[in-house]
């Protein structure tokens, strides 16, 4: 996205302030409220017959949004909000709409002229009609707003709602009498800045629903040097993921902040808009997709934390990797909205990322995970000739609007940077997909057929689908910029529906439809998606000419299933409780073993009939060594960060063997012990020790499952038990826990900024950088650093580097505690002085130079020669030379 914000010199942000029964399926009885679908049973024909009509004045939505009403001013965050929620808040069965409103800055004076600031607006829903209930319920909120997500966050049974801002985001409580009240500071949710997307789940598996909220930019922070557009000449707002602690004495949710220590963006924020939770990698647990406006997006796969929070340092229970360039959906491009279904119909999750214009919207096909995670396959380009390229692409949904079983895709599209109301409009898109008539992921324009063509223009953002009369057929919300709501009715499809309701909010259900001819149909309960907006919160399937269902399985976060027997099409069915123990936390990575408190052997910390591993004459230090080394081959290459883990892992497990030796000296810890079996002892404090303390490190490295499933393995190959967390008393075991939370203690002080996954941001580069793909350069000084920028970096172990810009790493290294090195003010520990070749107006300097340009002048992918540069063929130099030529043995291990 490009804006120019050259006048918009300053950004002033306004501030306002179980009891467990079987499932009940009810199949639309007369009680159930229906508007009574007009199902034909003629064959399906893809989207012949189906219309769409823009009814939003005729059943009493009127709502204009705020932005650019007096005029078009630069004001990028007025141009990017317009998020809407559809949901029931009053719990009627139908479904009521929320709208995000906003204005522009310049804009301000006028509206106040006017009688007061926009706001937001609620529209409730009484049986196909809608009222403005905005004053009555007090959700009419006067902020630049941006988007929304509607959840049950405090588990009461009502709807609340949590609205995104340029500024402080607010949470609308709902009473449960039809009025909401504010309360977002008050739970703990004070975030300032320029917040867009908001996606809801339950990511530690403790029954609550927790929140993700995606920063933007932040334009009082311009980027020293940049050539970007916007928002890249701009930095990023830090994503932010709110974990839901549980109710207060009112009732009433309270959150803690923890994106940093789960895993998201630590530094060098992103410039993210859309974000959806969907478990990618099949394992029952939500992950985490994220798009971003000109930097890589994101996939956060969510990792469980062996043994749970209980074990976890940090009280999480889980980790988030980022996996989106190994898992191959890592675009680059400009993304505003994302879609997260299965439209292939082969039961796992498929993607769809909206960008800007010119550059193709990206589709990524789902498929097995590998054992390190979830796995894509870009498909877009057999999407791009229905999409074309001329339009921006904004909120999106994948959705059954011909009801023939599988997902179509609608699209909301509207020019950026917006500079007139009216010329920047652009068409609605539908792809109709061709799977149901004999033509597998086939995708087509199906717009014309539907009439789209007759619908006016729209400057479109957010985007929801959902069945607003109860009629089986699906219908599209979509908020404009500057322009009136629209509320497209679905009318014409002729296949046969039902909807699923699930009477407990439950972010991250899986309901499948086992059809007649053995066909399963999956969908995916999700609370936030598209561009900033919220879908209908019953899952939806066509059934095409299917007059039943064989089997509807519902299966929760946690995995408990509940499931129905052939259920009558053409209604809805609610499912009034969870099964019994729903709601319980997650199976960890590993399985979980016996409480220690129950065990009958002596030492609680030892599994009870457990045969060790043979260790093949190695000791207990050396098959951590081990460990630790496979941890650091999986992990990108950080010689600083492995070399600090090494020693560390190495002091650790010193410790724990000198405690049980009178004359040794501890490094973190100087406990001595006594044990009739010194060596048994000290076996097992080294492997807690070295357990604990490995999981720490290496929480944030990637390839994070396959780690955490071999440190755990080799844990209990040495039969002890993984859930001893204790550190109190002087078993060998709490010892070595004790030394693990002791060097952690000291890694978090150590100047290394470990909690902030190690990035510095103290040194910034002279240089723009170099982007690779466009000829010719400029430098500013070449004596220093140049990053390059890179669509895609691979490191030197084969694995991908998120984002494009090379970034600078180890300018605080001088200053990390170190072991070795003599402690330096400068952060120089040894000064290597001057460059030895000079100034760039040396003549030795100007060789070298013209040396790297020649040498890279003749690099060529298709010449297939190597060099060399194994130990045995480099090195072992003569003192001032480079002409050394490597080692025939190891001179230190022979």
């Amino acid at each position: 996205m490009h804006v120019d914000v050259a006048r918009f010199a300053r950004r002033a942000s306004v501030t306002v302030g179980v009891s467990a029964l079987l499932a009940l399926s009810l199949t639309a009885p007369s009680s159930w409220p229906s508007a009574g679908a007009d199902v034909s049973h003629a064959s399906i024909d893809g989207f012949a017959g189906l219309r769409l009509e823009n009814v939003a004045g005729r059943v009493g939505l009127d709502f204009r949004q705020g932005a650019f009403r007096f005029g078009v001013s630069p004001d990028p965050a007025a141009m990017t909000g317009g998020g809407l929620c559809m949901l029931d808040y009053n719990n009627d069965g139908w479904l009521d709409l929320f709208v995000v409103n906003s204005y522009s800055q310049a804009d301000v004076d006028r509206w106040q002229k006017h009688g007061a600031l926009p706001r937001s607006a609620l529209f409730r829903n009484t049986r196909g009609r809608f009222r403005n209930v905005t004053h009555a319920s007090g959700a009419g909120l006067s902020v630049r707003g941006q988007g929304c997500v509607a959840a049950d966050f405090n588990g009461d049974g009502y709807t609340d709602l949590f609205i995104t801002a340029d500024g402080q985001d607010k949470l609308l409580w709902n009473n449960g009498n039809g009025t909401f009240t504010e309360g977002a500071r008050a739970a703990g949710i004070s975030g300032y800045g320029w917040h867009t997307g908001a996606a809801v789940a339950d990511v530690n598996g403790d029954g609550r629903p927790d929140l993700f909220v995606a920063g933007y930019t932040d334009v009082n922070l311009p980027v020293p040097g940049s050539a970007a557009g916007f928002p890249n000449n701009y930095a990023g707002v830090r994503d932010l993921l709110y974990l839901n602690m549980g109710r207060d004495k009112r009732g009433r949710s309270r959150f803690r902040e923890v994106g940093v220590q789960a895993g998201l963006e630590a530094a060098r924020f992103d410039h993210s808009l859309g974000a959806v939770f969907s478990d990618f990698d099949g394992d029952g647990r939500p992950d985490l997709y994220v798009a971003n406006d000109g930097d890589p997006n994101r996939l956060y796969e969510n990792v469980a934390w062996p043994g749970g929070a209980k074990a976890d340092p940090a009280g999480l229970g889980f980790r988030f990797e980022e996996r989106a360039a190994s898992a191959g959906v890592a675009d680059p491009n400009a993304g505003m909205g994302v879609a997260a279904a299965d439209y292939s119909g082969d039961g796992r999750t498929d993607l769809f990322v909206s960008n800007s214009r010119g550059q193709g919207h990206a589709v990524y096909l789902g498929q097995s995970p590998t054992p390190a995670g979830p796995s894509f396959t870009d498909v877009r380009a057999g999407f791009a000739t229905a999409f074309g390229h001329t339009f921006t692409g904004w909120g999106a949904a994948w959705t059954d609007l011909d009801l023939d079983t599988d997902l179509d895709l609608v699209l909301a599209n509207g020019a950026i940077p917006i500079t007139n109301l009216a010329r920047n409009a652009e068409p609605i898109q539908v792809l109709e997909n061709r799977t149901a008539e004999g033509h597998p992921s086939q995708f087509v324009d199906g717009s014309a057929l539907l009439g789209v063509g007759n619908l006016p223009r729209v400057v479109g953002r957010g985007l929801a689908v959902g069945d607003f009369n109860n009629d089986g057929r699906i219908d599209i919300a979509i908020n404009t910029i500057g322009g009136r709501l629209q509320l497209l009715r679905s009318t014409g499809a002729h296949g046969h529906w039902l909807e699923v309701r699930l009477a407990r909010f439950s972010p991250g259900a899986v309901v499948t439809a086992v059809l007649p001819d053995g066909r399963k149909l999956t969908r995916e309960v999700q609370a936030g998606s598209s561009y900033l907006s919220s879908q209908d919160p019953r899952v939806h399937f066509g059934l095409g000419e299917a007059t039943s269902v064989s089997e509807l399985i519902v299966r929760y976060p946690g995995g408990r299933e509940v499931r129905r027997s052939n259920v009558p099409a053409d209604g809805i069915v609610l499912f009034r409780r969870q099964p019994p123990n729903a709601r319980v936390a997650r199976a960890s990575a590993v399985p979980r073993l016996p409480s220690s408190r129950s065990s009958g052997s002596e030492s609680p910390y030892l599994i009870d009939g457990c045969t060790r591993a043979d260790l093949h004459g190695h000791s207990v230090a050396r098959v951590w060594d081990e460990a630790m080394l496979d941890a650091i081959r999986r992990d990108l290459p950080a010689p600083t960060t492995h070399a600090r883990n090494l020693f560390h892992i190495s002091a650790a497990m010193w410790d724990a063997w000198a405690a049980y030796d009178p004359k040794a000296d501890g490094y973190f810890v100087t406990e001595k012990h006594k044990a009739a079996d010194v060596q048994a002892a000290r076996e097992a404090a080294i492997s807690y020790a070295a357990y604990r303390l490995l999981l720490w490190r290496y929480s944030y490295g990637a390839n994070l499952r396959v780690t955490f499933a071999e440190l755990t393995r080799t844990l209990r190959s040495l039969c002890y038990r993984l859930d001893f967390t204790s550190t109190e008393g002087n078993s060998p075991a709490a010892l070595g826990n004790r030394i693990a939370a002791a060097a952690i203690a000291y890694g978090r002080k150590d100047g290394s900024l470990e909690r902030l996954h190690y990035a510095d941001e103290s040194y910034s580069p002279v240089n723009a950088p170099l982007v690779v793909g466009q000829p010719g350069t400029a430098m500013h000084d070449p004596t220093f650093w140049q990053p390059l920028a890179l669509d895609q970096t691979v490191a030197q172990n084969g694995l991908a580097v998120p984002g494009k810009v090379q970034t600078f790493i180890g300018a605080q290294w001088g200053h990390v505690r170190g072991f070795a090195l003599p402690p330096s003010k400068k952060g120089v520990p040894i000064d290597p002085g001057p460059p030895p070749i000079g100034t760039p107006e040396d003549a030795a300097y100007k060789q070298a130079a013209v040396g790297v340009i020649r040498m890279s002048s003749e690099l060529d992918l298709a010449n297939g020669s190597t060099i060399d540069i194994g130990l045995d063929a480099l090195g072992n130099n003569p003192l001032g030379t480079n002409d050394g030529h490597g080692y025939t043995v190891n001179p230190l291990t022979g």
